[in-house]
C-alpha cells in the first residue's frame, strides 16, 4: 500500500520549509506568491490531503457537528435542511455527522451514542423521535 504523502512531503517537494508549508496549508500566516504558488503545486502533484485526525489530537477538538434528523428519505425538507448544514459546517472548516432515527427510539438511542462517541462539538436537533433521548447529549454539556 502506497503510503500517504505528510505536510513534509510536500515542503521537501516544494522545497520550502515545513512551516511555510503548513502557513500555506491551513491558510495562515504571510507567505510570498511564489512560495504559496510551490507548496499547492507540490500538494496537487503529490495529492495530498490533511490528516483530519491528527489535526483532532492536536488541537484536542473533532471539528465535526452532530445533525438529528427524522426522515431525509421520507420527507425531503430534512435532506434540504442537512444539505444547508453541510454547506455552512465546510464553510467554517467542520463537517458534519449526521443520522435519520427513522421515528425509532432505538435508532436514535444509538445515534446520540455515537455522535458523544464522535466527540461532536455541537448538535442541531432538527427533530427528535423523544426529547428525553438528548440528556445524555445535555449531561456531557454539548450545545
Amino acid at each position: 500500500m502506497k503510503q500517504k504523502p505528510t505536510m513534509a512531503d510536500v515542503a521537501l517537494y516544494a522545497g520550502v520549509s515545513p512551516t511555510t508549508a503548513a502557513r500555506v496549508l491551513h491558510g495562515n500566516g504571510y507567505v510570498s506568491d511564489a512560495n504559496r504558488e510551490k507548496v499547492l503545486k507540490a500538494a496537487a502533484d503529490l495529492e495530498y490531503h490533511p490528516n483530519i485526525q491528527a489535526r483532532s489530537l492536536r488541537y484536542s477538538r473533532s471539528f465535526l457537528i452532530g445533525v438529528v434528523l427524522s426522515s431525509a428519505v421520507r420527507n425531503p425538507f430534512f435532506a434540504r435542511i442537512s444539505h444547508a448544514i453541510r454547506l455552512q459546517a465546510n464553510a467554517a472548516g467542520l463537517s458534519i455527522l449526521n443520522f435519520n432515527h427513522n421515528y425509532d427510539r432505538a435508532t436514535e438511542v444509538d445515534g446520540l451514542r455515537r455522535l458523544l462517541d464522535h466527540r461532536v462539538e455541537a448538535v442541531i436537533l432538527c427533530h427528535s423521535f423523544e426529547i428525553g433521548n438528548l440528556a445524555p447529549i445535555q449531561k456531557a454539556g454539548i450545545p
